[in-house]
C-alpha cells in the first residue's frame, strides 16, 4: 500500500511539474490560429477567432493549409498572382479585422507569424504583408513589408525602418506594441523572433481618422502600377494572429502554443 501511495505522489508531481505549465493568455480582442474549419467562411464584427472580411479574387487566393503551421495544424496560405483581377482597385489578397473594439488612440499589442516559402525570391518591388489601415483610406499609418530581401516597418507609407534580411523556409515571429497617437507622444515597439529590434516614437495615426484596423495578407501595388518586378506570384503563410488590449502583455500575443 505504501508503494502504491508513493507511486501516486511521484506521478502527480510529474504531471504538475512547473516545466509543463503554460501561461494563460489574457486581455485578447482577437485570437486567430486557423484551426477553425469555418475561419475563412464565417465572419463577424467582433468575433474572437475569425476575420470579418477577406478581399480575394479566386478560390486559391486564401486557403487553410496543412503544409505549414506555427502552432496547431493549420495556417492561412495567401496566394497572389500578377494576372489576378483587381481587388479594391489593386493587386491584393487580404483578411481584415475591422471592429468597434479598437477605438481612437488606445494602446494595443499585436502578434503574428509569417512563413516565407523557399521560392519567395528577392523582388525590387515591395509588398505589404500586414498593415494597419485608417478609415481615411490613404497610405496605412503602419505596415510590415518585405522589400528586396528585407523586412521593413513602414509608417504612413513613407518612413521605412530596416529590420534585417528575411529568411525563407522558416517562421518569423513579430510582436508590436503600439501607442496610437496623432502627435509626438505615439510609440511603436517591435520584437522579431523574441528580440526587440525597433522603437519608433512619434505620430502613427491620421488626425481626425482614428481607430486603425489590422489587415493581413499580400498587397502588391507595384504590379498595378507597372513597376519593375522579378516575380509574377507570391505565396505566404500567416498564423497565430492576436490582438491584445491596453492591459495585455508581450506573452499574451506572442506567436506559438
Amino acid at each position: 500500500m505504501k508503494k502504491i501511495y508513493l507511486f501516486l505522489i511521484i506521478a502527480m508531481s510529474m504531471s504538475f511539474s512547473p516545466r509543463e505549465t503554460r501561461p494563460i493568455r489574457k486581455n485578447l480582442l482577437f485570437d486567430f490560429t486557423a484551426e477553425n474549419a469555418d475561419c475563412l467562411t464565417v465572419f463577424g464584427k467582433n468575433m474572437m477567432q475569425n476575420y470579418n472580411s477577406i478581399g480575394r479574387c479566386c478560390s486559391y487566393s486564401a486557403t487553410r493549409s496543412v503544409s505549414q503551421a506555427r502552432s496547431g495544424n493549420f495556417s492561412i496560405l495567401y496566394n497572389l498572382r500578377k494576372t489576378d483581377p483587381d481587388i479594391y482597385l489593386s493587386k491584393r489578397v487580404e483578411a481584415a479585422r475591422a471592429s468597434n473594439d479598437e477605438p481612437a488612440l488606445i494602446p494595443r499589442w499585436y502578434g503574428l507569424s509569417f512563413y516565407l516559402p523557399t521560392d519567395y525570391i528577392k523582388d525590387p518591388s515591395p509588398e505589404s504583408v500586414s498593415q494597419w489601415q485608417s478609415p481615411k483610406g490613404m497610405n496605412p499609418p503602419l505596415a510590415i513589408w518585405t522589400d528586396n530581401g528585407k523586412w521593413k516597418i513602414v509608417v504612413f507609407g513613407v518612413t521605412k525602418y530596416d529590420l534585417g534580411n528575411y529568411v525563407t523556409g522558416k517562421w518569423t515571429d513579430y510582436v508590436l506594441h503600439v501607442k496610437w497617437s496623432t502627435g509626438p507622444w505615439g510609440l511603436i515597439e517591435v520584437w522579431k523572433d523574441g528580440v526587440k529590434v525597433k522603437t519608433i516614437p512619434g505620430a502613427n495615426s491620421y488626425e481626425g481618422y482614428p481607430g486603425n484596423y489590422m489587415k493581413n495578407g499580400i498587397y502588391k501595388w507595384p504590379w498595378k502600377k507597372g513597376y519593375p518586378s522579378t516575380t509574377t506570384s507570391r505565396n505566404i503563410y500567416i498564423d497565430d494572429v492576436r490582438i491584445g488590449n491596453e492591459k495585455a502583455t508581450y506573452e499574451d500575443v506572442a506567436p506559438g502554443p
